[in-house]
């Protein structure tokens, strides 16, 4: 227990340029290195992190009525990238599968955006939460979430829909298109960046591969540091 205790308040620090409220915790199965770029003073995980922020913890957990860990799970990093041996209309293909719904609560429906389309429906004045699901997943397993950030005030819900690669009844294949959803996602994000998002205020939750995804995302943007990032796990003894 001390040692868990020493390794979280070891990393603590790193993070503070992710916000005050944002904490830490390990299990047995331990925590990998984080680093910051001090040149961009911007979070970069050489691994993706979860990271459990006490704000928005309440509704992520009891929408799946599980544990959500502070780890890395290097089990879970893509071994290689999602475009490796692609073709550049391949790749664009990959990344144009990438749906995004956009909910507020001055619409009915979602609406339907894209990383350079529709983009003025955010209203980039408000705090911004971007749902990733994972393995097997897709955006209608967020509806609780989504109805609990709506009824708390007016928020961004962006839900990423990458169901055209997780749905690979191949693991390894969709871990390693987490790379290339997250970079898509960090697309949508430094756009919407240009038009007056702060990405202070944005938290991107994600649950078991979409939270490695959310990892990725956290390192590809390039207009700021995101706020919070939250993963979501099913227990917090990754094997």
């Amino acid at each position: 227990m001390h040692l868990l205790l020493l390794l979280a308040s070891s990393v603590l620090p790193i993070l503070s340029g992710i916000r005050s409220e944002t904490v830490v915790s390990a299990t047995r199965t331990g925590l990998s290195r984080v680093g910051v770029d001090s040149r961009e003073g911007r979070y970069r995980p050489p691994l993706p992190m979860h990271v459990m922020g006490t704000r928005d913890t309440g509704i992520v957990h009891s929408a799946f009525g599980a544990q959500t860990t502070g780890l890395v799970h290097p089990g879970s990093r893509p071994k290689k990238a999602g475009f490796m041996g692609l073709t550049k209309k391949s790749r664009e293909q990959k990344l144009e599968s990438i749906k995004f719904l956009l909910y507020t609560n001055d619409t009915e429906a979602p609406l339907k955006i894209d990383v350079d389309r529709s983009l003025s429906a955010v209203d980039t004045k408000l705090d911004t939460k971007v749902l990733i699901h994972g393995w097997h997943g897709s955006p209608s397993n967020y509806k609780s979430i989504i109805a609990a950030y709506l009824a708390r005030g007016n928020v961004n819900v962006i839900a990423v829909d990458w169901g055209s690669l997780s749905m690979n009844m191949d693991y390894s294949a969709s871990k390693a298109d987490t790379e290339v959803t997250g970079i898509r996602v960090a697309q949508l994000l430094d756009n919407l960046a240009d038009k007056g998002l702060n990405l202070s205020r944005v938290n991107c939750v994600g649950h078991s591969l979409g939270g490695q995804t959310a990892g990725v995302v956290g390192d590809r943007v390039t207009k700021g540091v995101l706020g919070m990032i939250t993963g979501e796990w099913e227990n917090t003894e990754i094997i």
